[in-house]
């Protein structure tokens, strides 16, 4: 937001600097983001009168003005189309720098005396352009009456202006009035408040019909008769232009004026163009309506229209309609002043693409009793421009007028939250400065807001505005006191890190991926067969739909990690040859009708060709061997020490993990018709994990143990099982039956073929016993390979190869 310094001075007495004063405001919150000194380069450019035009002879647009400057009167060779004798206009001097008009990039030139058409020109009437007050350069400056012959441009129309970056939460100081109102409590001093004429209270000329409060808080719509649309006055203009607002005519001048004044977006309506009364409605389904920017928009459900009989002819709160626009032949208009839903205007802006001034305003919630206060304003600035009549009073509706309800302030709440003492009689009076009614009790103070501060509704909003009032400054800065509190290791976040920290040494990358997905991104999961997807994605039933996407791409909560991975991985694999990801995350799943639960899920993508572990060893695709391997050792790093990976009977691919006998998730090699779907051309391998699961089993605790100080007696023992029998079940019963100097094994042979039946393997298990106060003998050792072989001749049905035992 742009304010010139000059329209703040017809509010408040300013005596400090302006920088004094940007700074004075930046610590009360209301931050100042630029201070633009226009003027400051007009040496040699002064207020000037036109005393005399002819024409310039065999030139048709030339003509040659005399003009006074005060001091002298020089003439000056001119084809601006608006010039005129008794203007008082910009004149700049010989060796004035200006601003070329005329060049394609922004650059300036010292003015110098020439001749035109053998006339010689001694000067130039400068164009807003040229001074670098706008782009506009059809036609010359033209200055307001009042400004003196001869004084310094720079006197006359130069100023400071103030641009303000304010956050949502300070709407009521989004305009000239509201910085000032903050400006007087600030310094100290009394903001001039206007006075408005009233409008007629009785007697509409016109009427409308609102069909709910859930459209608008407020609708008024005045009529007004007899208007002449002409350009606006020169410090009209001057002072949109300086706020960063174009000028068009006065009716739409008017209502913009207002806007910045007051904070009130304002519309006018061709009221000859409009057919009977005016309804403010919810958009209809299929609704097109084409806007002041000749664009034909399809309606968003639920936005504001403001219709007639016939049809729409405006968008409330956004922009208004090119059928009912105020052209050069208006000369009667319906002048509107509302309080829109702030959450109505905020979608139908976002879905439409269309964010204007008015509607950045409504969004962040209008006071209702400001409505007639910039309506009534806005019909005089119209009486004195356009020559207007006002017909009638305006037309009101307002069911639930607004009741501020009183805020209790307990002195100790001041010094509990701001942390220094702020004497009773200053709480009062900053208070009092902003405007708030004020009780005052032996212990607290009874507070009511002013109905244009929406957003104080507690204590603590209280204090925070005696704390910026008072001074952030001045609060002293002190060390804090006490003892310390005990700090404690957050062990869900340790064992997250060292997750993310082993995966990414094993060779895989991390992908961070949007919560919000799309109906298009889960749709080839969903067209899988049942069974043969992974378990914790949800059917669509189950999805969760956001109220307010901001794209169709973001719609969904996500339920599953996968779909996004797989994207990154199908993105990758174009440009590498070997793309191995995770991520580690949240995913959503729905509870009844109340807020979904929130589990972290851990996915894990494997494609493209393996990393050899040696340079002689071959490569090859990644399979699910890989896989295992990281979720082996990623669950052995955690130290998870209950886990089972489980071979799945109706997908042969794929492994089952198991937590403490809780199923976590699996890892499978991905369907071809899935990978088909999601256009990825090579094997993939995935897993998808539940992280709550793995955490409730993992720790950080390392325990230590002494090495024995005796040698190892190692033995071998062969067995020949059914090819269906899992390695895992194997090794459980060497664990059962091993003995208590059982201290290790390993599968160091698989055999499949002749001269085995078919169906059958052969495993070759190494075995180390060990003890830790003696020695153990070749016997012993037997002793514990006998007894395993004995566990799985009994559990497996396994036969023992080259056993010295029956």
């Amino acid at each position: 937001m742009r304010v010139p310094v000059s329209w703040l001075r017809e509010y408040i007495e300013l005596d400090q600097p302006v920088t004094q004063l940007a700074h004075l405001l930046t610590i009360a919150g209301l931050e100042v983001t630029g201070i633009e000194d226009t003027g400051s380069g007009w040496d040699r450019v002064f207020v000037g009168m036109v005393e005399r035009i002819e024409r310039v002879p065999e030139a048709d647009r030339l003509v040659l003005a005399t003009v006074n400057y005060g001091a002298d009167s020089l003439t000056v060779v001119t084809g601006a189309p608006n010039i005129a004798e008794g203007q008082k206009v910009a004149l700049a001097l010989e060796g004035a720098v200006l601003v070329d008009a005329y060049a394609d990039t922004p650059r300036k030139r010292k003015l110098k005396a020439t001749k035109i058409k053998g006339i010689r020109s001694q000067g130039m009437v400068c164009s807003e352009r040229e001074l670098g007050l706008s782009s506009e350069h059809e036609g010359i400056l033209v200055l307001d009456g009042d400004a003196t012959v001869g004084a310094p441009l720079a006197t006359a129309l130069g100023d400071h202006i103030l641009t303000f970056d304010l956050p949502n939460n300070l709407a009521y100081a989004n305009s000239v009035v509201g910085l000032a109102r903050e400006i007087a409590a600030i310094t100290g001093v009394v903001c001039r408040e206007r006075s408005v004429p009233i409008l007629a209270a009785t007697g509409a000329a016109t009427m409308a019909t609102v069909e709910g409060k859930h459209l608008a808080a407020r609708y008024l719509l005045q009529r007004l008769d007899n208007l002449v649309i002409r350009p606006s006055s020169p410090y009209i203009q001057q002072r949109l232009q300086a706020s960063g607002v174009r000028s068009i005519n006065n009716v739409v001048d008017a209502t913009n004026y207002v806007m910045l004044e007051y904070g009130q977006p304002l519309h006018g309506f061709d009221r000859d163009a409009s057919e009977g009364d005016v309804v403010v409605r919810a958009s209809h389904t299929g609704e097109v309506f084409e806007t002041l920017d000749h664009q034909r928009r399809p309606m968003p459900p639920g936005t504001v229209m403001i219709a007639d009989a016939a049809r729409a002819i405006g968008i409330g709160g956004i922009m208004g309609g090119l059928n009912s626009e105020v052209t050069e032949a208006t000369t009667s208009i319906l002048l509107e002043s509302a309080t829109f839903d702030p959450i109505r205007i905020r979608r139908s802006a976002r879905a439409m693409g269309l964010r204007t001034e008015a509607s950045a305003r409504f969004e962040r919630g209008m006071d209702p009793e400001l409505a007639p206060v910039a309506l009534a304003r806005a019909v005089e600035l119209l009486v004195q421009e356009a020559d207007a009549v006002p017909v009638g009073a305006p037309y009101d509706w307002y069911p639930e007028p607004i009741r501020q309800r009183a805020i209790e302030l307990p002195y100790a709440e001041v010094k509990r939250l701001l942390g220094v003492e702020v004497a009773p009689d200053e709480m009062e009076c900053i208070l009092r400065s902003l405007e708030f009614d004020v009780v005052s009790q032996p212990d607290r103070l009874l507070v009511t807001p002013p109905s244009y501060r929406q957003d104080v509704t507690l204590a603590a909003d209280l204090v925070e505005e005696i704390g910026r009032i008072h001074g952030y400054d001045e609060i002293p800065a002190t060390l804090p006191s006490g003892a310390l509190p005990v700090q404690r290791s957050d062990e869900a976040a340790l064992l997250e890190r060292r997750a993310r920290e082993w995966l990414v040494a094993a060779g895989l990358r991390e992908v961070i991926n949007y919560d919000l997905t799309s109906v298009a991104a889960l749709e080839p999961f969903r067209a899988l067969p049942a069974g043969a997807g992974p378990a914790f994605w949800q059917p669509v039933n189950q999805l969760i739909k956001v109220r307010n996407p901001l794209t169709t791409e973001r719609e969904y909560l996500r339920p599953s990690l996968l779909p996004g991975v797989l994207q990154n991985l199908r993105d990758n694999l174009r440009h590498q040859e070997a793309v191995w990801l995770f991520e580690l995350d949240r995913v959503f799943v729905r509870q009844g009708d109340g807020l979904p639960l929130e589990p972290r899920r851990l996915a894990v993508a494997l494609a493209g060709l393996r990393r050899p572990s040696s340079p002689h060893l071959a490569d090859g695709e990644t399979n699910l061997y890989d896989l295992k391997g990281v979720v082996d050792g990623l669950l052995a790093a955690l130290r998870v020490h209950t886990y089972a990976l489980v071979a799945d009977n109706e997908r042969p691919a794929s492994l089952g993990v198991e937590i403490g006998g809780r199923c976590a998730g699996f890892a499978s090699a991905l369907d071809a018709e899935l990978l088909a779907r999601l256009d990825i051309d090579r094997p993939v391998v995935a897993a998808e994990l539940d992280w709550e699961i793995i955490l409730g089993a993992a720790t950080r605790a390392t325990t230590f143990a002494a090495y024995s100080r005796y040698p190892a007696v190692r033995q071998d023992v062969a067995i020949l099982t059914q090819d269906s029998v899992p390695a895992a079940a194997v090794e459980q019963v060497i664990v059962r039956y091993g003995g208590r100097n059982l201290r290790g094994w390993r599968l160091r042979e698989v055999y499949r073929g002749a001269p085995l039946p078919e169906g059958m393997k052969s495993l070759l298990y190494g075995l180390e016993f060990q003890s830790d106060d003696r020695t153990l003998t070749e016997a012993e050792g037997t002793k514990g390979r006998r007894a395993i072989e004995r566990g799985l001749r009994e559990q497996l049905g396994a036969e023992i190869r080259g056993s010295d035992q029956p």
